[in-house]
């Protein structure tokens, strides 16, 4: 067995503390949406520390905001993650989020951490028109491609397929993104990891077309799922047997006037699915894709989940075996992949 990082294959046991939803280079400007009233001031802004207060009222009015490039500052962040006992990063940016796979090799080289690149396609308002003509096969090959050989045109070899993107409602496209990764998956053994609506309840749909299509639903991560409000429907979907990524841990902004929840909700809902036994299903992360989230602009980096939300478990009652398998032992065994 080994896992895919972009320094080459790795033994599971050696993934160690692994954050396993995060973005180290990003475009994001697809989801740019226009400032609010009294804050148009923020489009074209430089994202500074003093301007954190308006960003964490619209997050995405921001176009500075929307890229990260993988600089100093990122790379200060991922040092700091590793001094804290960090050693992997899933770095989920994919096709139509302008990634940079042979920068990530360097990234990992200079932080000292592991680093694992997705590949796939995001959801259809990232991509470009000849992208959105694209067939489930066509998908599929190019998946196939960035797992086997390469990501686009480097030799930066991708260990999990996704982020793959989708909407509510579904857009055909993202329908067939989602059956070109089920057949990659097939071909290849590697895990999905997909992007859901943030706020909708497209969770099952999306589960049932993966699994139509032949996706091993035991080696599939639903991402963010901690941006739904309500733990009954978090157990609908560990029901399906995938893996449950809380993902967005200190995102705590606002999007169109719509709050998302707190980290005090995200660790309520968590401590629910840990009582009714889902720890070896659960995922831990953070999701930074904003420059706001970097500490260089008064974020808290890669390192809040270890810094702030690890202690705080640990004070409601989880166990250190629940956070292993959380942070260790369910990264490692979710991406493993056959030799």
């Amino acid at each position: 067995m080994h896992i895919q990082t972009v320094a080459g294959p790795v033994a599971p046991a050696s993934l160690g503390i692994t954050l396993s939803h995060e973005h180290l280079v990003i475009d994001l400007r697809c989801a740019f949406s226009a400032p609010p009233t009294g804050l148009a001031h923020l489009a074209d802004a430089e994202v500074t520390p003093e301007l954190r207060p308006a960003l964490s009222q619209a997050a995405q009015s921001c176009r500075a905001n929307l890229i990260l490039t993988g600089d100093s500052a990122v790379v200060e962040d991922l040092r700091e993650f590793r001094s804290l006992g960090g050693r992997t990063v899933v770095e989920l940016t994919s096709h139509g989020l302008h990634g940079d796979p042979l920068r990530l090799r360097e990234i990992s080289r200079e932080s000292g951490v592991q680093v694992i690149a997705g590949c796939g396609f995001y959801r259809h308002i990232a991509q470009d028109a000849r992208a959105l003509t694209m067939s489930a096969a066509e998908i599929a090959d190019q998946i196939v491609k960035a797992l086997l050989t390469g990501i686009g045109d480097s030799d930066v070899r991708a260990g999990v397929i996704g982020e793959v993107g989708s909407s509510e409602p579904l857009h055909p496209f993202e329908r067939a993104s989602l059956i070109g990764a089920a057949r990659a998956q097939r071909q290849t053994g590697v895990a999905i990891n997909v992007h859901p609506d943030l706020w909708g309840r497209g969770h099952l749909e999306v589960l049932a077309i993966l699994e139509a299509a032949g996706a091993d639903l035991s080696r599939t991560v639903m991402s963010h799922v901690d941006e739904v409000t309500d733990s009954a429907w978090h157990e609908r979907i560990a029901e399906r047997s995938v893996y449950l990524s809380f993902d967005t841990f200190g995102s705590e902004f606002a999007y169109d006037g719509v709050p998302e929840p707190r980290d005090a909700d995200r660790i309520g809902w968590l401590l629910h699915l840990l009582d009714k036994g889902y720890a070896d299903r659960l995922l831990l992360s953070q999701d930074v894709c904003y420059k706001m989230q970097l500490s260089r602009y008064g974020g808290r980096g890669y390192s809040h989940l270890l810094a702030d939300i690890v202690p705080e478990l640990k004070r409601r009652g989880v166990s250190d075996d629940e956070l292993r398998k959380m942070l260790v032992e369910n990264p490692a065994r979710v991406l493993a992949v056959e030799d």
